[in-house]
């Protein structure tokens, strides 16, 4: 039970009011964009700078027009790079973090792409992803940046922004693309094998309830008779 001051004279429990008041029916004045939002150093802004200057041609390739417009490419991988950075790895999760996460709306620009989009994007596209979430690590490690998120490349914090610095020699890069390969392979790997487990449990309780309606039917069937 919460305990409030009393008080002896009017018998009555006292509330402070040094504080400040908080109404949540009044509506919050959110600013126009993110920029305001976001600190310099943040991990969702070094990632779009990032992936704004990778080459996704390939993945962008594959579409072919018509129907609705699919979200675009490098906001997808951005998305999918910062949330297995960050430990989030279900489709549903990454959805509910573009309505609830700061970083991830500014990523997203304000959109909402819906589990099966993600779903789809990361499934299609499985062959193209690790070797762009491994440059993205390499140009990362060529800044001083040693851990991004959940994920340590070696060791330290991120030292300034990646338009500040240049670009990782080609032959520096060779060196480093093995272990980066490893951990990017293992994130993608992650996702697949908890996908897989998730659908298995999911066909093993529909047999499981399938298997309990049939004996709930034989059952009736018996009773009747």
């Amino acid at each position: 039970m919460l305990n409030f001051p009393y008080s002896e004279l009017t018998g009555r429990r006292l509330i402070s009011n040094k504080f400040i008041k908080i109404d949540r029916t009044v509506a919050i004045e959110l600013p126009s964009n993110m920029e305001g939002w976001l600190d310099t150093n943040s991990l969702a802004r070094f990632v779009v700078e990032v992936v704004e200057q990778l080459d996704t041609s390939e993945i962008e390739g594959a579409y072919k027009g018509g129907g609705s417009p699919p979200y675009p490419p490098k906001m997808m991988l951005a998305l999918l790079f910062y949330c297995y950075a960050k430990g989030i790895f279900a489709s549903r999760q990454i959805e509910k973090a573009t309505y609830e996460l700061i970083p991830v709306l500014y990523i997203t620009g304000g959109t909402h792409p819906d589990h099966d989009s993600i779903n789809t994007f990361r499934k299609r596209f499985l062959k193209q992803l690790p070797p762009l979430f491994v440059q993205i690590l390499e140009y990362a490690y060529s800044l001083g940046i040693f851990k991004l998120g959940d994920i340590s490349i070696d060791g330290t914090k991120i030292q300034a922004n990646a338009s500040k610095h240049k670009a990782m020699s080609w032959e520096y890069a060779n060196k480093l693309e093995v272990q980066l390969t490893c951990r990017s392979g293992r994130a993608i790997a992650q996702v697949s094998d908890r996908g897989r487990r998730k659908l298995s449990r999911h066909r093993h309780s529909s047999r499981t309830a399938k298997a309990a309606r049939a004996a709930r039917k034989n059952c009736s069937g018996q009773k009747r008779d």
